[in-house]
This record gives structure tokens, sequence and C-alpha cells, in this order.
């Protein structure tokens, strides 16, 4: 016998008949009996039923027993689910070549147990008194004559309530009128004395025609029957328990009322009631009895409008406010005689919703019902407003006629000189632009001739100060500068702008912002890009959804390496816009879940929807995350790629393709192809136009390169000296980096005292990363006298090969020294 066949008997008897019983058990099944009592245990705390079942079902899985294949006649095919009193399991049973498809409750309970055999008989009897469409039928039963006693009840193949509406997407007058007949069917059992308690989304299925069915009445009373029993104060669901049924006084009709009542808010909401996730009894116990919910309107989600048709919630809840809030609100008053008095009554107001008549929860004010009466007699009422609107309309027109005249006459004036002015910014616009492109030369079809012919522009631009009134050219000549890598003339025009927003709209400073926002982060001046962030967010939410796209990335770019948690909260949108996609790979990437961002960035590399510079984007994403999951050989092959695209799409010496080209010289590096590493970065070195951040980045960058091969050139030398003397005004990071330059050249000069101490000086380990920490414990160990192992016992070398360092001179010191440097505490 299953442990809750047993906790079905055990909860229904007093404290002595449940004390022989469960003596009575383990003179039989010792094991069964501690677990049962256990479970009787837990289930003291009266009223929380559903946490003490899901303890039951864990219990019970230990020492279940396996089911029976058939039971009176019947196949069990599969379970359907385990009611108040037993188990439901879809059934089949054959007649001659019929096949007959049923849902089969099973009660497992010991003979002797005469309490449980009167209350599944009395379930048969309530069920076989009722005949009604939308109630299922109980087609056979037994009275447990037999060892397992049962119901076959009609099988509905289809989804609960809630279900139906989600997956049809159910306007709010579809749902409504599927709840009438879930209470046609709930009056029906009220008529037959038969009070459910026990109403939810699980217990009312819809058929595939979309037929509503009531289920299991396995808690279901007579009204006459005033006695309180310990099932009635357990089984039933906490989110949907009425006060009555909390406190164990006696449940009515109106305990279904309320069911109901909080059945229909789900539905109309798509949340429930009470949120009780998470609270203490007492909590509970507060909100069931005390608090009302949160007014249905009020309680829309813009997920539960699209689920009802809607475009936004905002018409959901124009829909529900009024009349809906009032009928639910009236259902669930927590006096049960304050709610409505039967469910035939509730189902009349809700279809006098439907047919837009007054409805009993909103009163019935004169006001109110000439209300209804106008919106139900919308055509005659119309028509007589409009023959005296009509008088009316020919006496005001004579006495307005002039002053119409006169707006009119104005109105056009002004729409005039709108268009007037329109006119001129568009004419001034093409002349500048045929000026422009008449003293181009006629042979200019590559890259280099377009940047000077932007850069003319900009010139010509500046010089007519035609950007002062109108910015609109300016901010194209910008915009191509940028995606051209002119970056220096880019920066220049966007200062002359600036000097003139006090003249631009809110609308055009905005794109100002936008246009620094986005020169700021080409040149990953991060500092500069968090002010100009802060400036748009004052703006922000009057632009266009295409300029909220790029301030998310914006502000993204700044997060990403200190909370990338919350970068992966705010791009978390389905579809991922492709503007996202490389701010998200990298989020992943910091947060070292490789895997998510390697499996992103391949399937957006891919993507057709991509602009050149969101793929070129993707693929250096992508490269760097192949990197960090130490692929390298992978990393070389997407930077390979990566390179071939920028030069296509963005020519030579495009300062927006050097961070491709960095990459590239990083997995060259990862590689071991360190003078091919050091080749690209003098190469980049030589271009014009880099901003002093970004040459110093690539000389930090050539410097590591160059110190990292075994024979260290005479320049690399050099810099790693030159960069140290300099070190005042670096950053600590920088510091640490030319630290670990210089102590490479010494190591490789064979000057091991002046590199000793070098490396016992001292540094800012709380403001570096990894590999850098590790780097530099792992010199200054290996550089000791005698060698110092790691404090933790691990060897040096595995340290290194966990953080994914590539120091040469660094290996080769430790491998030197690997008797004791690497020896363990």
């Amino acid at each position: 016998m299953k442990l809750t066949t047993l906790f079905d008997q055990a909860v229904d008897l007093d404290t002595a008949s449940r004390g022989a019983f469960i003596v009575e058990l383990a003179g039989r099944d010792a094991a069964m009996a501690a677990a049962l009592t256990r479970l009787l245990d837990a289930e003291k705390a009266p009223i929380l039923a559903e946490p003490n079942l899901h303890a039951l079902r864990s219990i019970a899985t230990e020492l279940s027993v396996a089911a029976p294949k058939a039971v009176g006649g019947f196949q069990l095919i599969r379970p359907l689910g385990r009611g108040g009193m037993g188990e439901v399991w879809l059934a089949t049973r054959s007649a001659g070549a019929a096949v007959q498809e049923v849902a089969l409750k099973i009660l497992r309970f010991d003979i002797g147990n005469e309490h449980a055999r009167l209350r599944f008989q009395l379930e048969q009897k309530m069920i076989a008194t009722m005949n009604h469409p939308f109630i299922a039928r109980m087609i056979d039963a037994n009275h447990g004559d037999g060892d397992l006693p049962w119901i076959a009840m009609e099988y509905v193949d289809g989804v609960n309530l809630t279900q139906w509406c989600t997956n049809h997407q159910l306007p709010v007058r579809a749902r409504v009128a599927l709840v009438i007949k879930v209470l046609e069917a709930v009056a029906h059992a009220h008529q037959h004395l038969v009070v459910h308690r026990d109403l939810k989304s699980s217990n009312v299925m819809v058929t595939r025609e979309g037929v509503p069915k009531l289920l299991d009445f396995g808690i279901a009373k007579s009204t006459g029957d005033t006695q309180k029993t310990a099932t009635a104060q357990r089984f039933f669901s906490v989110g949907s328990v009425a006060p009555e049924q909390y406190t164990g006084e006696r449940t009515t009709v109106a305990t279904d009322i309320y069911q109901m009542g909080i059945l229909l808010y789900e539905l109309l909401t798509g949340a429930p009631a009470y949120d009780l996730e998470g609270l203490a009894p007492a909590q509970i116990q507060e909100c069931i009895l005390h608090r009302a919910p949160e007014i249905p309107s009020r309680a829309v989600s813009p997920s539960h409008a699209k689920a009802c048709g809607l475009d936004k919630h905002t018409q959901l809840q124009r829909l529900l406010a009024g009349e809906l809030d009032r009928i639910v609100m009236y259902a669930l008053r927590k006096n049960p005689a304050e709610r409505y008095a039967t469910a035939a009554e509730f189902a009349r107001d809700l279809q006098a919703y439907l047919d837009g008549r007054p409805v009993l929860a909103a009163g019935q004010s004169k006001s109110y019902q000439a209300r209804k009466f106008l919106t139900r007699h919308w055509l005659p009422s119309s028509l007589a407003a409009l023959a005296v609107i009509a008088m009316l309309a020919l006496t005001l027109q004579l006495l307005l006629r002039d002053s119409a005249l006169n707006a009119a006459r104005e109105a056009a004036l002004v729409a005039r000189d709108a268009a007037t002015k329109e006119r001129d910014k568009a004419q001034n616009l093409n002349t500048f632009l045929l000026d422009l492109f008449r003293a181009a030369s006629p042979t200019a079809i590559n890259k280099k001739d377009l940047s000077g012919i932007v850069l003319d522009a900009i010139d010509l631009q500046i010089t007519r100060s035609e950007f002062i009134d109108d910015p609109s050219a300016a901010f194209a000549l910008i915009k191509a500068a940028l995606g051209l890598g002119e970056l220096a003339q880019a920066q220049r025009f966007l200062a002359v702008l600036d000097q003139h927003r006090a003249r631009y709209s809110a609308d055009d400073n905005r794109q100002l912002l936008l246009l620094q926002a986005n020169l700021a982060n080409i040149e990953a001046d991060f500092p500069r890009l968090k002010a100009i962030n802060a400036q748009l967010a004052k703006t922000i939410h009057n632009a266009t959804a295409q300029q909220k796209l790029i301030f998310i990335g914006y502000v993204g770019q700044t997060l990403v390496d200190t909370d990338p948690k919350r970068v992966l909260a705010f791009t978390d949108v389905k579809p991922l816009p492709a503007s996202l996609i490389r701010l998200r790979a990298r989020a992943f990437t910091s947060l070292k879940n490789y895997p998510s961002s390697i499996e992103m960035l391949v399937a957006a590399s891919v993507r057709k929807d991509l602009t050149a510079m969101e793929h070129l984007s993707v693929l250096q994403s992508l490269a760097l995350a192949y990197l960090a999951n130490k692929e390298d050989a992978k990393g070389l092959l997407v930077t390979a790629d990566l390179i071939k695209s920028a030069g296509t799409n963005l020519g030579e010496e495009n300062l927006r393709a050097l961070p491709f080209w960095n990459t590239r010289a990083l997995a060259l590096v990862r590689s071991h192809q360190d003078k091919e590493a050091i080749a690209v970065y003098d190469e980049l070195l030589r271009w014009r136009s880099l901003s002093e951040n970004v040459r110093f980045t690539i000389t930090m960058n050539r410097l590591l390169a160059g110190t990292n091969q075994i024979a260290i050139d005479s320049l690399s030398r050099k810099l790693a000296h030159d960069v140290w003397r300099g070190r005042e005004s670096l950053t600590p990071t920088s510091v640490a980096y030319a630290k670990i330059a210089l102590l490479r050249v010494l190591s490789s000069e064979r000057k091991l005292n002046e590199a000793r101490a070098l490396a016992a000086s001292p540094d800012l380990f709380e403001q570096l990363e990894e590999p850098t920490i590790t780097e530099l414990r792992a010199w200054r160990g290996a550089l000791s006298d005698p060698p110092q192992a790691f404090a933790s016992g691990e060897s040096w070398l595995t340290q290194l090969a966990r953080v994914n360092s590539r120091d040469s001179h660094l290996h080769a010191l430790l491998i030197k020294n690997r008797p004791t440097a690497i020896a363990t505490k």
C-alpha cells in the first residue's frame, strides 16, 4: 500500500484512532509506519497543505509500490494526477470492437477503514446526481467490494483552463464567456446540494473544441453537512483557499464563489491574486484573512496583455478598469455574506458585462444605469443626440464662422512657413552636396579619395557655418568620418558643434551626444563615455527605439568588465538585436562562461542581417572568446577572417580597424608567433592620427610581445627601460606590465641581482587582475634566494597554466630552478 493512501486514511482520524492505526501498521511494516509518522508530524501546521504534499511525494518515492495494471476491468495506461482521495489514471475498457477511454480514480485503503470507504461512496453519490454539459460525467463505479474502490469518469482530452486561454491568446471577453460556463456548472452542483471546495484552473479542463469540463469532487461536501473534517482543512490549494476554509469555519456556496473569483482574477491578470511564494505561515494568514488583493486592472503585465491578443498592457488595463474590477473584487470579499449570493448571480453579472447591461457589483445609481442604457441603445440615442447637436451647430456656425475662417487662415500661414523652411533646408543641403561633388575628383573611387571628400566637406561646413541653425548635414558628415576612421576630424567637428548646442532642438542635442558617445567608444575612452551616458540618460526616454538600443550598448560598454551580470540582465531580450550581440557575448566572457559566449557568437557570425561593422565586431569577440577559452588555434583562424573582412570593408589604415588588428596580434602572441605579432604592432604604430591613449596601448602590447621572445631585440630592451623610467604617470596595471617587461629583459641579460631587487619592490596587488598578479608573484618567488614555492603548496608552473600565462622567460627561470622553486611546503 502506498504512503499516499495511508496518509489519506490517517489524516481524517482523531488522535486516539490515529495512534492505533499507526501501531497496527507498524506491526506489518515498521518502515512505512515511521515514514507516515514523520509526514503526519510535518502536517501538524494547519492549512498549509501544498508544502506538506510535496514532502509526502518525496517520502513516498522511497516506499512506493508498483501500480496495478488493471482495475475493475479497465487497463491502466498512464497516471493523470493525484486527487485528495487517491490517484487518477487514464484507463481503457474494451466492449466488443469499441474501446472506451476513461479517467479512473482509484482509492487505496484497508478494508477495515470504514471512514475512507464512506467518503469515497459520498463522492460517487455526488457525481452520480449531476448531469451537466460542463461537468465531467460518471461512467461507472464500484463501492469498494473488491480491493480497489474506483470511479470511472469521462476522460477529458484537453488542457487546463489557464493553459487553454494562453495557448489560444483568448481576448478578455472570451475568457469571461468561459468562466460563465464554469459558473453554470458550479450552479448546477449547488442545485444538487454539492459544494466543490477546490475550484482552480487544474480542475477545469477544456476540450479541443473549447468546452470546459469541471472535474474532481474529491473534497466536495453536501450543503447540508455541517461537520468540519480534517480533510476539508488540508486538501485544498493554498493559493485559492477562501478565508473560511483557512480558519476551519463551515464552508458554503460562498466558498465556491470566492474560489471562482480567484480563478477569474488569474485569467484576467495573468497573476495570482495573492503572491504567497516564500512567505511565512503568519504572513500567509495575514494575506488570506485580512489583505485585499491588488485591483485586477493594476496587476496586469505587458506579457499577459500579449497573451490576451493586445499590443499594450494599457489596453488591458482599460478593459478591466471599472466593471470587471468590481465584479472580481465583489466575489473576493472576506465576509462570505457580502459576496454574490449564488453562482448563477455571479454568472449573470458577467453576462451583463458582456451584454452592456448594468452589473450588480457596480451599484445601481441612476447615472450608471443611464450610461449603460445609452451604451446598449447607442443607435437611436445617437440619432436623437445628433438631431439636437445639428440644431445647436447650425446656430453656432453662424456665430463662429468668422472666427473659424481667421483660425484656418492663420493655420495655413503657419503650415506654409513650415513647408518653406523644410524646402529651404533641403535645397541648402542639396546645393551643399552638389558643390562638394563638383569640386571632387571625377576619379574618386577609392576610400582615400572618399576620405578627402568628407574632410573637404567638413571644412566647407565649418567655413560657411551652415550647421549653426541646421546640424543635419553636419551629423551625416561626422558619421561618415567615423566610418572612414577619420577620428581626429570627427572630434574637431563635434567640438565646433558643441559650442552651439544651445541653439539646437532637444532631438538634435540627443543626436550630438550619441555621436560623441560613439567616438568615445571607438577610442575606448570609458571615463568620457560614462560622462556622456549620464547626459544622455536625461533625454533618452524621448528617443527613438534605435537610439535607445544604441544607448543601452554604450552603457553596457562601461559596465561589461566590472558588472557583467548586470549587462546580461538588461540585454536579456528575444530576439536579441544585432547591436547587442557583441556586448552580451563579452559579458559571458567576463564571467568566464566561454561556452555560452562562443555558442552565441558562432550563431551570429552567419547571420545575414548584420551590417559590415556588426559582423566584424562579432568575429573579433569570437576570436577573443576562443583565446580566453585556451582554444588558440581557433582564435588565430578567426582573426585571419577578421582581418580579411576588415580590409575589404574598411580599407587601409582605417582607425576603425585598429582593434581588429590588435586582436590579430594577440592571437599571434598566444600561438607563440611573437615576431609576427611585433610586425603587426610596428605597422599599427606607423598609422597616422592615432590618439595618445591608443598609441600607448599599442606600445605596451608591442613591449610585452617583444620582451616575450627568447632573444629580445634591442628596440624592445630600450623600450622596457624607457617605459619603466616613466612609470610615475602610469596606472597600476600599466606599471605591472612595465615591470614584467623589464624583468624579462634583466633575466635574459643575466642581471639577476637587478632583477631580484626589482621583483622584490612592492606591488599594488589589490588593484590588479589575473594573470598579472600570478606572474608578478611567480617572478618574485623564482628570483628569491632561495627560490620560494607557491603559498598553497601548488607549483608556480601549474598556477601560470591556470591563468594562461605565456611568459617565456618566467617559465624558463622556473624550470631552471625546478627542484627548489616548485617544491611544495
